[in-house]
């Protein structure tokens, strides 16, 4: 099978299901994606200095790296264009593994470069070359329990939530034809119909065993297993306080235009939220017998 390089980019921000749509696309044997890449962040001729993605690139394909020999790596990087950059990639991908594991990326027809941390540069990644992007979106409300897992405070998590939204409204604007948004709730709820939208966007042909039963099966996962494990919200964990469902809404329902101005109160509002729950606990305490 000819190798014909990078088909697309995949991005969002973290925790928003790029990794598990990655392995959707990856069940197609023409295309192969292996962890983070992060090319796009500096020029080509830079990208050593680009850490850690550089150094996961040499990591083996065991664990789902890209396998690239170090040796190799440097040749990537004397490339004279990113779609070059990405040509050599595929030709030296798989070389450092199991021969199973190398074996998927020898044979694969196109790669995909799956890298959140583009979200966050989104125009000027998309200006360094011309294929198509898809973004993963998660409900924001889901998006925060994902952050919350990591200890994340609110006020971070929100101006985090707002830099993604004011980037991917700006190369929305820019390059209205080249980004697929695609809301990770709808492919759970309808994985068929999302996958095709996809392959559609990518001008390829469509792969019936990418599909959320077919993934489920190769993968030897329980089916509402596996559903549980990819929907944010796991049924053990406590449920969010209502007002910050209800913040967390207001603020996902605002135009970019106001998420820095709303993001200049929010801590304030947050604080007096906070303190008033704790002298309700107080009074509600002293009450008692």
């Amino acid at each position: 099978m000819q190798n014909e390089g990078i088909l697309c980019v995949l991005t969002g921000m973290e925790k928003s299901g790029t990794t598990f749509v990655s392995k959707l696309l990856a069940a197609n044997p023409a295309i192969m994606c292996g962890f983070e890449c992060g090319l796009l962040l500096s020029r080509v001729s830079d990208f050593h200095k680009v850490q850690p993605f550089y150094g996961w690139m040499s990591e083996s394909t065991d664990i789902g790296h890209w396998g690239i020999r170090p040796e190799d790596m440097k040749t990537v990087c004397r490339a004279g264009s990113f779609r070059d950059a990405y040509s050599r990639i595929h030709r030296y991908a798989g070389r450092v593994g199991s021969e199973r594991s190398r074996a998927c990326f020898r044979d694969a027809k196109w790669i995909i470069d799956k890298t959140p941390k583009y979200i966050f540069h989104l125009e000027q990644v998309m200006e360094k070359i011309d294929v198509p992007f898809i973004v993963i979106e998660k409900d924001i409300v889901h998006q925060y329990r994902s952050f919350q897992k990591r200890s994340i405070r609110m006020e971070d998590f929100l101006v985090a939530y707002s830099e993604y939204r004011c980037h991917l409204n700006a190369a929305q604007k820019r390059f209205p034809n080249r980004i697929l948004l695609v809301s990770y709730r709808r492919l759970l709820v309808d994985p068929d119909a999302t996958m095709k939208e996809i392959y559609h966007f990518l001008n390829i042909p469509w792969y019936s065993k990418t599909s959320l039963h077919e993934f489920y099966k190769k993968t030897g996962m329980q089916r509402h297993g596996g559903l549980r494990e990819h929907v944010s919200v796991n049924e053990n964990e406590p449920a969010l306080p209502g007002w910050k469902k209800r913040l967390l809404r207001f603020f996902g329902r605002r135009p970019v235009s106001q998420l820095r101005m709303l993001l200049v109160g929010m801590p304030y509002w947050i604080a007096c939220k906070v303190a008033a729950k704790r002298c309700f606990d107080i009074l509600c305490l002293r009450g008692k017998p």
